[in-house]
């Protein structure tokens, strides 16, 4: 019986210590710093994220960002930008440290994918590692190329 109650014992004291470890703990605390300001009505700019209207009129007014691509070369192949302040890492090459060094501190990065999914996802790395300039295209090329093609309104 005391083989049982000292296994049991041992077992659980194993299994509660896994479940705390299950975690770290300072990436939490950064993760919980970073997303302190993500509530309501302004979670999009919490989050950092720019709709392209957006990102079209900070363009115009000459607001200056090093846009971040982190498509495949494939796609890039078949739908790239050709801007001049465009750099193309995919996602699985960009936290290489020769990659990282190549990304500014001193102006805005706007990371950009197909549809905004992997845009968030590195957006969100990238602040966690220290990068404060980050923000994310919302909806990616997909939403850009829609709202380049609709036509404005008429005025009358």
């Amino acid at each position: 019986m005391k083989k049982i109650v000292l296994f049991s014992l041992a077992a659980l004291l194993f299994f509660n210590a896994s479940e705390v470890k299950a975690y770290n703990s300072e990436v939490a605390k950064a993760f919980a710093e970073m997303f302190a300001e993500v509530t309501g009505p302004k979670a999009g700019k919490g989050l950092h994220l720019i709709k392209p209207e957006a990102f079209i009129k900070n363009l115009e007014e000459y607001k200056n960002y090093q846009i971040l691509d982190v498509r495949t070369p494939e796609e890039n192949a078949i739908f790239g930008m050709t801007m001049h302040n465009v750099i193309s890492i995919q996602i699985s090459e960009l936290f290489k440290p020769e990659n990282l060094k190549k990304l500014p501190v001193d102006k805005n990065i706007l990371v950009v994918c197909s549809s905004g999914s992997r845009a968030a996802a590195v957006g969100t790395a990238l602040r966690a590692t220290g990068f404060k300039n980050v923000f994310i295209l919302m909806g990616g090329f997909a939403s850009l190329s829609e709202y380049l093609s609709t036509p404005a309104p008429l005025v009358k």
